[in-house]
């Protein structure tokens, strides 16, 4: 599951959360307001030896506010989920678009037969070969393998690298 999922999921939990939690601090403080009686003046009455309503509304207030902030906190790490899970994909996207443009395609390398021989084994290879399997699978001498080799790097297509008596070759795409 990615983080985009997990705030989605949070943050409508968090909605029914929400819905649920007015729905019953309303019912509470109609219950609470409902032990009362409220004359014109202002003056609070209710039944003797009971504590005042609005004294007990007063010292429910803190969750009032405690189960607010607890929403808001929810909402707003779900909401950075969201939007982290939107910045990856923006960059992963971009990043595979610069990765696509900056292949090359073997058509639009101009390279002659040989060349293009060549480079296809290195291809069929995943991208890396030891330079003695092209002299050996193409038939050619080890002196034209290591010219055609060096025009492919001169076109930034491979590049080789020293491994013990022999080199890779490695595509550089």
């Amino acid at each position: 599951m990615n983080n985009r999922t997990i705030g989605l999921i949070i943050i409508t939990l968090t909605v029914i959360f929400a819905i649920a939690y007015s729905i019953l601090w309303n019912d509470l403080r109609n219950e609470i307001r409902g032990k009362a009686t409220i004359l014109p003046g202002g003056e609070c009455i209710h039944e003797e030896g009971t504590q005042c309503p609005f004294l007990e509304l007063d010292k429910i207030n803190p969750l009032f506010y405690i189960g607010i902030s607890s929403i808001s906190l929810l909402v707003a790490f779900s909401l950075y989920l969201i939007i982290k899970s939107d910045a990856k994909e923006k960059i992963k996207s971009k990043s595979e678009e610069l990765k696509l443009e900056s292949q090359v395609k073997p058509e639009d390398l101009n390279l002659d037969n040989e060349e293009k021989k060549v480079y296809d084994l290195i291809k069929e290879a995943d991208g890396s070969i030891f330079q003695s399997e092209l002299v050996d699978k193409t038939g050619l001498s080890k002196v034209r393998v290591t010219r055609i080799l060096d025009k492919l790097e001169g076109k930034k297509i491979i590049e080789r690298k020293r491994r013990g008596m022999t080199n890779i070759v490695i595509l550089k795409n």
